[in-house]
């Protein structure tokens, strides 16, 4: 957890008492976990946000252009001819759930501002959902992506949640040893994305972006999701890109 100190009469930057590293394990622990932070500061200032409020690279080459040309081709027949496109797929657009509800003053923390967790468990429960709607089983949580708190939410605000399903691993199998075989259930990966309305002043703004994946416990198979259009194509690849190089970390 990373945490701001920030007093409650000020709501400015407060000093932080320095950690004492007495060991060659802590100053280790410490340098890795600074590096960490810095590579994590230098991603949030190469981000941008679209129209769906989702960051991406600003480069254009961070995701393959042929990529996502190549992804947005294989959608156009289920697009233009849906009645005969592949039951097996499903249009990313198609698996869309939304929720809206304000924030309430039982929900404050210390800063007279709603506690972080509520925005948690609320997108937790839209991804549960979501999922379920997706695959027609209960799904099982087994994992959060980091998660970036970019905007205050304030007493009254009117918060509306928008998930859908980004991309799904199919069953997978590997062998431990010859003669244990592991079997991986599929897996649905669901976006959620939390926005602040103020219809009084037409303004809407992107506050926080969850990534949470489910397992599917009795599935043996799960569809395919086709991204809706170029931007959604971007997104499930770079989301792709950015799962597979966390697990080969």
């Amino acid at each position: 957890f990373s945490s701001a100190a920030r007093p409650p009469a000020t709501r400015r930057s407060a000093p932080v008492n320095p950690l004492e590293l007495r060991t060659e394990a802590e100053r280790a622990l410490f340098q890795r976990i600074a590096a960490n932070v810095e590579r994590d500061r230098i991603a949030r200032s190469r981000v941008t946000v679209f129209f769906v409020g989702t960051p991406l690279l600003k480069k254009p080459e961070a995701v393959d252009a042929e990529a996502v040309a190549k992804l947005v081709a294989q959608v156009q027949p289920s697009v233009l001819m849906p009645a005969l496109s592949d039951p097996n797929t499903v249009l990313m657009s198609d698996t869309r759930q939304t929720n809206a509800f304000v924030c309430q003053p039982q929900h404050r923390n210390m800063q007279d501002r709603i506690f972080g967790g509520l925005l948690m468990r609320r997108a937790y429960e839209l991804a549960f959902a979501t999922a379920f709607l997706f695959c027609g089983s209960k799904p099982q949580f087994i994992e959060v992506d980091r998660v970036e708190f970019r905007a205050p939410v304030e007493v009254g605000d009117l918060l509306l949640l928008s998930a859908r399903v980004l991309y799904t691993t199919p069953r997978r199998t590997s062998h431990a040893s010859t003669r244990n075989v592991l079997v991986r259930p599929p897996e649905v990966h669901v976006e959620v994305v939390a926005h602040v309305a103020r219809p009084d002043t037409n303004h809407v703004e992107v506050v926080n972006t969850f990534m949470l994946t489910f397992l599917i416990p009795n599935g043996e198979t799960v569809k395919r999701v086709l991204p809706s259009s170029s931007d959604d194509a971007q997104r499930m690849l770079a989301r792709m890109a950015a799962d597979e190089r966390r697990d080969s970390a």
